[in-house]
């Protein structure tokens, strides 16, 4: 699998991509220059609708894009144009709430934090999922189909899952852990009754000699460093 940076303005719809078609003599520079224009075509449209930007590598399967019409940045060029987004968000005072996402200062996409902080939320219609009360299931996609078995009174449910409090242990480190405040000590005790240190002592003094976590006070959260492999630190917290 590989990847490509976009850049994807969430609540607006637009996706612009960093358009890696490298010129022979100079593709670090050409990648740097396509990134440069993307990036700054993106904040300007973000800061203008008062937008969430959300920054993200895609990944893709070798030879499901046309041959030649992408030329991918190398893990340097890649990192470095990460580095650069960060800078030029800031500048602009879009501030860094998630691994991903970047809004001004009191323009957060509320929809993003829900799921995040595993607020409860009910899907209406075809092909919606739920989270209720440790409950999480989804409706039937097929449309036609949904609309028929709600006339004769027939379940539209297709999946259905009760979570473990393990599971839902799980859920609340690795989905809180994506915001860069982190998760608090204080609401893993009141949620599960259970001191955070007792369940992920080793893991979390394991990853905080390593550089990848920190601990501020009631808080834990990614350093800098942490959020650049945050895959790898995510999944030291499934059981």
């Amino acid at each position: 699998m590989k990847r490509i940076l976009v850049f994807l303005l969430v609540l607006i719809g637009i996706q612009i991509y960093s358009d890696t078609n490298n010129k022979p003599n100079d593709p670090k520079a050409e990648n740097s220059k396509t990134t440069k224009i993307s990036l700054q075509e993106s904040i300007e449209l973000a800061v203008k609708n008062n937008k969430d930007i959300k920054i993200s590598m895609l990944e893709y399967e070798k030879g499901k894009l046309d041959r030649g019409a992408w030329k991918l940045a190398s893990e340097e060029e890649e990192y470095a144009m990460g580095e650069l987004t960060i800078q030029r968000l800031a500048e602009a005072g879009m501030h860094r709430y998630e691994i991903s996402n970047y809004a001004k200062s009191g323009k957060e996409c509320r929809h993003n934090l829900g799921y995040w902080d595993r607020v409860e939320y009910l899907g209406i219609g075809a092909g919606s999922s739920s989270l209720i009360k440790g409950e999480r299931f989804d409706h039937i996609r097929d449309r036609k189909a949904y609309i028929e078995k709600i006339r004769n009174g027939e379940s539209i449910l297709i999946d259905r899952e009760i979570l473990s409090v393990e599971s839902q242990m799980e859920e609340f480190m690795y989905l809180g852990l994506r915001k860069i405040e982190g998760v608090s000590r204080t609401d893993f005790q009141n949620y599960f009754g259970k001191n955070v240190d007792d369940v992920y002592g080793e893991i979390l003094d394991k990853l905080e000699e390593e550089q990848l976590l920190e601990f501020s006070g009631n808080r834990i959260r990614l350093t800098h460093r942490g959020m650049d492999v945050s895959n790898c630190v995510l999944a030291e917290f499934l059981f």
